[in-house]
């Protein structure tokens, strides 16, 4: 996809949205291949924080599954995007 055709539908904005959630909660340069094991300020505590974050900025929920199966920002922007259907 190109970036164009990815800011026209929403996914370059969502992307962005959540890089700033993760920079402003963990302090921390968030780059695509950003994960749990890069981070140590993304622990237990933190996931759970990020996890609130993300539901309340966009206004969705996570299942159980995916807040288990949250270890990098790409999982994020990926479940985020499926959720909001972008």
């Amino acid at each position: 996809m190109e970036i164009a055709d990815q800011e026209h539908n929403g996914f370059y904005t969502i992307r962005e949205r959540i890089r700033q959630i993760m920079r402003d909660l963990f302090d921390e340069d968030i780059t695509d291949d950003f994960s749990k094991d890069k981070s140590d300020k993304w622990d237990s505590l933190g996931h759970l924080n990020l996890i609130v974050l993300l539901e309340n900025e966009f206004a969705i929920s996570f299942t159980p599954e995916e807040i288990g199966g949250v270890f990098s920002f790409e999982d994020i922007v990926n479940i985020v995007s499926s959720k909001l259907n972008i």
